[in-house]
């Protein structure tokens, strides 16, 4: 009888779970989640385009060609864009994809080396995009190019210039030409980089110092050595605020130096943002950018930690196809790649 209640008691309790796992399933269940709704056709476009605008792509050059798509209800068009041959396919197409979570499909498909490249973005089964991405040789971003001339940091006996010489980008440091500096002309050689020489009257070392005061046999001495030192194809800025410039010996040091077929040319040539803050710096650099033809190439001169500082905001205008060169080597050149 004893067992009997017992197996009753435990039946049951057995019945009791089962009853109590059923109401909390039933309270505890969640209503899956919608799937998010995925991009239009007028947003994919849109990304596509400010894609375009950010490599300098102008709106003379892209088309937009009526079409219909049975299979693809979501389109009556594709597009066609010219691309300057300055522009690398391969890094716009990156850049675009970024602009787009993993969920969305864009497949490129190349018609021939360097000829034609068919893209298209989809969602699912919906296509948003297609474009035929074609380069023309005919055709150039038509924008200003730029030289960096950037002073060194004051403590670079201590923190060294490595990131200056790590920057992407032809630059150019200035100091006065001294025997320690030597060394940077050495180490900037397939770098990309150039030490630029800055006469002015801060030079220390005596076989290179120019002076108003100096004779003219010793003015010939130190441009000797200058020429000598750092070769007859150094760039030389002088400044055309000191007292070596103001001085009445200065036509005679500027002579010497073009007997070696070197140029002195004045510091004020450059744009001089040392003394501006890092938001000015940028202001400035989209005036310029916006304002200047493309024949034209603007100079500027940095202190060293604001120009390390903006390498990623350079960026930008390397991208959209300003030209970026050496400061000797300010003359227009072709589209450059990016």
């Amino acid at each position: 009888m004893l067992k009997k209640k017992v197996i009753n008691i435990l039946i049951g309790f057995t019945v009791f779970l089962l009853l109590v796992n059923l109401i909390v399933e039933n309270f505890s269940h969640k209503e899956p989640e919608k799937a998010k709704s995925g991009f239009s056709v007028s947003e994919s476009e849109n990304r596509f385009f400010k894609t375009l605008n950010n490599y300098g792509i102008l709106q003379e050059w892209i088309k937009v060609v009526k079409k219909n798509y049975p299979e693809d209800d979501s389109l009556a068009h594709y597009i066609v864009v010219d691309i300057p041959t300055g522009v690398v396919l391969p890094q716009f197409i990156y850049d675009f994809k970024k602009s787009f979570p993993d969920s969305v499909h864009i497949i490129t498909e190349e018609q021939e080396k360097h000829g034609s490249t068919l893209l298209s973005v989809s969602s699912g089964n919906i296509v948003l995009l297609r474009t035929v991405l074609k380069y023309n040789k005919n055709i150039f971003r038509p924008y200003c190019s730029f030289s960096f001339c950037v002073m060194p940091p004051e403590d670079r006996e201590e923190r060294g210039i490595e990131e200056f010489i790590k920057n992407p980008y032809p630059c150019s440091l200035c100091d006065v030409p001294s025997f320690s500096n030597l060394e940077y002309k050495k180490e900037f050689a397939g770098n990309n980089k150039e030490f630029v020489l800055l006469i002015n009257d801060e030079i220390k070392d005596n076989r290179f110092k120019l002076s108003g005061e100096n004779s003219r046999q010793r003015l010939k001495g130190s441009v000797e050595s200058i020429a000598r030192t750092f070769g007859e194809d150094s760039y030389l800025l002088v400044d055309d605020n000191s007292e070596v410039f103001k001085s009445t010996s200065y036509d005679f040091i500027k002579n010497e130096f073009a007997r070696k077929n070197i140029k002195l040319n004045p510091l004020s040539g450059l744009k001089d943002l040392r003394s501006k803050s890092k938001e000015e710096i940028q202001s400035l650099l989209k005036f310029y950018s916006s304002s200047a033809s493309y024949n034209e190439s603007v100079s500027l001169l940095f202190n060293y930690d604001d120009f390390i500082s903006l390498e990623e905001f350079i960026k930008q205008f390397k991208r959209k196809g300003h030209r970026i060169n050496s400061l000797s080597n300010t003359t227009v050149l072709p589209d450059s790649t990016i």
